[in-house]
């Protein structure tokens, strides 16, 4: 397709930049030239260069898939207010998705780490603004689909108009992938009206996952934190779960 292109087709792909656009149809001529002398099958791209590549293909598949967390950890270290607090919640919020594969609670500790590097910004942004920032991340070891996975679970979700609809439109999340991110999103959103991203006051809280609620243990002393806040995000969160939110102080 692209080696039929004119100049003025390929002038209007906006993310060919225009120094690539006048060699980008011969560049597909070579290729498939390439691959028909020597018949090769498939074709692996590396988004951020030949080094980059050659590293991940040397890399055991194990270390590969930790990238994203990694790199999730490195940039949580550098942006977040309290990093040591991330981690904290990646815990706290185990009792809700127990069960989960490997590669889905890679996913929601890459979430974790993520899900205060957009602090700064301004609250009109924050939403779009974190999802974008780590949907455009420079890491590997994730897919397209875990990547969105981990860009959705970002931001701190409040409603559907702060759900971004254009990567489940685009094929990237499918509904069951929906609903985890938002789950990830309102998990987090929730640890933070508790702690207030203070090290050592999740531990005071206690989550429990039953078939019909998602019950959140608050202590006598702690009774004032559990307002009117923090019932609607445990009932944002439950809904998200299909399932109903429940207090209990004692």
């Amino acid at each position: 397709m692209l080696a039929g292109l004119s100049r003025d087709s390929v002038r209007k792909i906006k993310v060919v930049s225009k120094r690539r656009a006048e060699a980008l149809p011969y560049g597909a001529v070579v290729l498939e030239r390439l691959l028909q002398a020597t018949g090769i099958r498939d074709v692996t791209i590396s988004a951020y260069g030949l080094r980059e590549g050659l590293l991940t293909r040397s890399s055991r598949p194990r270390a590969c898939a930790r990238s994203a967390v990694e790199f999730a950890h490195a940039a949580n270290d550098r942006l977040a207010r309290t990093p040591a607090h991330a981690q904290e919640m990646f815990q706290w919020t185990q009792p809700l998705f127990d069960g989960e594969s490997a590669e889905l609670r890679r996913i929601r500790e890459a979430s974790a780490y993520f899900s205060d590097i957009g602090w700064r910004r301004h609250p009109d942004d924050r939403p779009v603004g974190a999802s974008s920032q780590v949907l455009t991340a420079p890491f590997a070891g994730a897919d397209h689909r875990a990547r969105a996975l981990i860009a959705v679970g970002v931001p701190p979700l409040s409603g559907d108009e702060d759900f971004p609809r254009d990567l489940v439109m685009a094929g990237l999340l499918e509904r069951e992938d929906e609903q985890r991110a938002r789950a990830l999103g309102l998990a987090w959103r929730l640890a933070f009206s508790l702690s207030a991203s203070a090290t050592g006051e999740l531990a005071h809280y206690r989550l429990r996952l039953t078939p019909a609620k998602v019950v959140l243990e608050v202590p006598t002393r702690r009774e004032a934190i559990a307002g009117e806040p923090a019932q609607k995000r445990l009932g944002a969160l439950a809904e998200a779960l299909d399932r109903r939110g429940e207090i209990l102080i004692g």
